[in-house]
């Protein structure tokens, strides 16, 4: 028949296929990203359009997506953690369905260990990383006063942690001013007692008239006690 048209031909539907059916992702820092992909392919000669959807953590690349027929698209998913721990979800594009599984890590804290120094935790490097203060900014420091930053470093002039006694010694640490008592030397004398003036320091006096400047034998007559200073001995008293 002259008038006929060409006979139609049957276009194919567009055949879709995706190649996973699940997501693992890195553990990943509260407060960073991670991204995988997962290719979506049309083997068919129709164009087909498909939606994407999850929920947070996870986050399509985009809401829509086309594939043009005989053609692959990627489909990226983030996993951006908020909390820590572990978190599951669920893909969904078109009529295929992708578990998505992920892990939130707590970013640790960081402690400088200089008052001219910050520290913060550097992600690349899952570390922390000391930085130094601009020289010239105010630093404190408990044993220095008018503290200043130089190369990373509190310099300023020495705290003064005297106090009104020569019995102890002194010393600015960690916790700030420090007293600890002072240990003075045995006294040169076995009639001599070591002790520690307020003013002079370390110094010795006489022992108290009868204090026993020998060995104590009971059974003995004569005993050797200080006396005026001197070790003498004497008749021993019946008590």
């Amino acid at each position: 028949c002259r008038s006929c048209g060409p006979p139609l031909r049957a276009v194919e539907p567009a055949q879709l296929a995706l190649d996973a059916v699940r997501l693992d992702f890195p553990p990943t820092w509260v407060g960073s990203r991670a991204s995988l992909t997962l290719n979506l392919s049309n083997s068919g000669r129709v164009s087909a359009e498909v939606e994407a959807r999850t929920a947070a953590p996870f986050f399509a690349g985009m809401e829509s997506l086309r594939v043009a027929g005989g053609a692959t698209e990627e489909v990226t998913v983030d996993f951006a953690p908020t909390v820590v721990g572990e978190a599951v979800g669920l893909l969904t594009v078109g009529e295929f369905s992708v578990e998505l599984h992920g892990k939130g890590l707590a970013i640790p804290e960081c402690r400088s260990e200089s008052a001219c120094q910050t520290s913060a935790f550097d992600q690349g490097a899952a570390a922390c990383v000391a930085r130094p203060t601009p020289d010239g900014e105010g630093c404190s420091e408990l044993c220095l006063i008018g503290g200043r930053c130089e190369s990373g470093i509190c310099v300023g002039a020495p705290k003064d942690c005297a106090d009104e006694t020569a019995c102890t010694l002194d010393a600015c640490g960690a916790g700030g001013c420090t007293h600890e008592p002072v240990t003075c030397p045995s006294a040169t004398g076995l009639c001599r007692v070591a002790k520690c003036d307020s003013t002079l320091g370390c110094t010795e006096e006489e022992a108290l008239d009868g204090t026993l400047c020998g060995p104590d034998v009971c059974a003995a007559t004569e005993v050797d006690v200080c006396i005026s200073g001197q070790c003498v001995t004497r008749n021993r008293p019946d008590t």
